[in-house]
Parts: C-alpha cells; structure tokens; sequence
C-alpha cells in the first residue's frame, strides 16, 4: 500500500502549479524537485519524532526511538515518482499506514499475543499501535512548495 500525498485546498500552491503546467518545459524537474523536498521533509520528521503539524510523537514503550530504533525500513523506504502531471511520495509498506494512522492488533490465533522485548517476553491479548504520522503537508512545507514552483516560474519566464 502507497501513502499518497495530495494538495487540497491549498489555493495559492494549486494556483502556481497550474501557472507551471502551463509553462510546460521542465514540469518534470519541477515535480522530482517537489518530490524531493518533501521525502527530506519526512525523514525530518523522523529523525525529530514529530507530526507534520509539530506535535511529538507517542514514546515507545519497550524504549528508544519511535520508529527509528529497531527498523530504519520506513524511513529508509520514503521516495517519490513522478507522473505526467504529479508526483507521489510514498513507503511501499503495507504496514506504514498503521503508524501513520494508528492500530489495534488483536491475536489471529489463540487468546493473546506473544512477543519479545528487552529484558524478556510479554504476552497480551492486544496491542494498540499509536498513530505517529509521519506524512503530510504544513505550513513550511507548503511555503517551500511554492518556492520551488515560483522558482521554476521565474526561471521560465527568463
């Protein structure tokens, strides 16, 4: 499963996309560059533990670093793909949208969940996954968006 980012009603970076498109000749650099800033964009994030709207993620409870400190698989995994007309940034993991969303496992077989942890093993009935969003678009981000396509604008426009 690919997380998608889209820009919705984010008028004035909808307005110079368009304004880009139209200027056609390099929309494809463009769009890797904009592809670009926003998996560095999300690798901040983790390497921070925040949401995109700056709000500290969940600690871990076994310890360490939230979404770091066993596995580099999702942020080793952040890259991007552009389109005709749109880039997409996105993990190809199945199981990233339970961290960016949150999520309860239960056990599939049998009355508990059995797993390991420093210092030993814990067996549970269930396991609740706090959401630790790690995609999306704020205010900097956008602004940066902008930047890049007003930029290009520019740079076409020469």
């Amino acid at each position: 499963m690919n997380v998608q980012i889209f820009i919705h009603g984010a008028d004035g970076v909808t307005a110079l996309l368009g304004r880009m498109m139209r200027a056609a000749d390099g929309a494809t650099e463009t769009l890797a560059s904009i592809g670009d800033y926003v998996k560095e964009s999300t690798r901040r994030r983790f390497i921070e533990s925040r949401a995109p709207d700056g709000a500290p993620w969940k600690p871990v409870l076994r310890g360490g670093t939230p979404l770091r400190n066993t596995s580099t698989h999702l942020f080793n995994a952040i890259s991007y793909r552009v389109g005709a007309d749109s880039v997409t940034v996105s993990v190809p993991h199945a199981w990233a949208a339970a961290h960016q969303f949150g999520a309860q496992i239960k056990p599939k077989n049998g009355k508990y969940l059995r797993f390991r942890y420093p210092g030993g093993y814990a067996t549970v009935k269930g396991v609740t996954i706090p959401a630790r969003p790690f995609f999306g678009i704020n205010r900097d981000d956008s602004d940066a968006i902008g930047a890049i396509i007003r930029n290009r604008i520019a740079g076409s426009a020469a």
